[in-house]
This record gives structure tokens, C-alpha cells and sequence, in this order.
């Protein structure tokens, strides 16, 4: 559920799906290495060798971030199918900021209709101006 308090911040509430919060995704750059205009000459392929060089740490990590990202959809059947069968408590989350936004508070919160009734609590609070405590790091 997407809310925004008075400051104009936009929230969202959420339940989270998988019981652990990813890692990586902190670790990404919010930019794109862009190399334009090299030619077929010599001093251009140097060129585009040490910015490969460079870059190449970026690629190995946007790459682990994709296998992570496959290995998530890939489980996330069998988590819910678990959850379902065994009763494990929903985790509901609420993030500040846009897309994703920064983890700000989690708290397990029983079955499905009862996470539903605590994002809607929150997500009030939220919108009354009465955040919750941060209960995540960082």
C-alpha cells in the first residue's frame, strides 16, 4: 500500500514475501558506465580495454545481482507454498522513500488477513503524521 504522511513523503506498506530481505540490492550503482564514440584505431581499443578493466567490477556485480534476482523467482513458489502449509508469520514492512525506498520498520504480523489488518494500521498511522519507530538499521 503506497501512503504519504503530511511532509509530502511517499511510504510503502507492505508485506514481504520471502523471509529474508535482500542483500545486494544496497550494493548496486544508480548509474550506467556509458563509453561513446570509440573508433576501430588502436589508441581507441587501449582506451576501451582500461575502461573495461575499470568496469569490469561493475558487470560481475550487476551480474551476481541478476543470479540473485533468477534465484529469488525461482524459490518464491515454494517460501509461499511453505508458508501457507506451515503457518509462518507474515512480515510486514514499511519503507520510506520512492522505489524501493529505504527499509524503515518490520515487525512479523501472523496470518495473511491479520498482516492485511496491520498494513492498513500502520499505513493510517503513516498517514496521520505518527510514523513508527525504526526498528531496521543500518
Amino acid at each position: 500500500m503506497k501512503v504519504t504522511d503530511r511532509l509530502g513523503t511517499v511510504w510503502r506498506v507492505r508485506r514481504r514475501w520471502l523471509p529474508w530481505r535482500r542483500r545486494l540490492r544496497d550494493m548496486t550503482p544508480d548509474w550506467f558506465p556509458h563509453i561513446g564514440g570509440l573508433g576501430d584505431d588502436p589508441i581507441s581499443m587501449i582506451i576501451g580495454l582500461i575502461a573495461l578493466v575499470i568496469f569490469l567490477p561493475v558487470f560481475i556485480l550487476l551480474l551476481v545481482v541478476a543470479l540473485e534476482f533468477l534465484l529469488l523467482l525461482l524459490l518464491l513458489p515454494f517460501v509461499v507454498l511453505a508458508r501457507v502449509l506451515f503457518g509462518h508469520h507474515w512480515v510486514v514492512e514499511a519503507r520510506k522513500g520512492s522505489w524501493p525506498g529505504d527499509l524503515w520498520w518490520d515487525a512479523p504480523s501472523g496470518s495473511w488477513s491479520e498482516s492485511g489488518q496491520r498494513i492498513d494500521n500502520i499505513a493510517g498511522l503513516i498517514q496521520q503524521g505518527r510514523t513508527p519507530p525504526p526498528t531496521v538499521g543500518d
